[in-house]
């Protein structure tokens, strides 16, 4: 190839990165929720609501789990409600949910629903979109230092 067209290949290369990263950097940010059902009963109507969205999961099987995003926004209550034969609880209010805060530390909200209880915890995001993905491939192979033989 000439030169010209190398050039031309590494313009249009250069361009793409630039519009990946900038398409990246303006999307808005998703914080996420994941739901573990850790009874014998199957969960039924799961609905999730935060910030005036309103997200329907419907039925979780027995031990099953189901994860949802919300686009971060303000600190404010996260309402869980949902039906399950032989547990009292019905609706759940975590009043002090950030999506915004656990995206930036890569964080996923875990809700443990047991019959009668709620545990709540806080575990790693997984990478979910390929840039993500490289940066921890990245930075794994920079954080690796290999030992050297005495």
């Amino acid at each position: 190839m000439t030169r010209r067209a190398w050039l031309i290949v590494l313009a249009v290369v250069s361009i793409g990165i630039a519009v990946e990263i900038a398409a990246r950097t303006l999307s808005p940010a998703k914080g996420a929720v994941m739901i573990l059902n850790h009874n014998d009963q199957p969960m039924e109507e799961l609905t999730l609501s935060y910030d005036g969205a309103r997200v329907e999961l419907g039925h979780v099987r027995a031990g099953g789990s189901v994860r949802a995003s919300f686009t971060a926004g303000p600190l404010g209550p996260l309402v869980v409600g949902f039906n399950q034969v032989g547990n009292p609880l019905k609706t759940i209010e975590i009043s002090d949910f950030d999506p915004a805060q656990n995206r930036r530390d890569r964080l996923l909200l875990v809700l443990t629903i047991k019959n009668g209880q709620i545990e709540r915890m806080m575990d790693d995001a997984p990478a979910t979109t390929p840039w993500e993905k490289l940066s921890d491939a990245v930075e794994g192979y920079v954080r690796f230092q290999p030992r050297m033989a005495p």
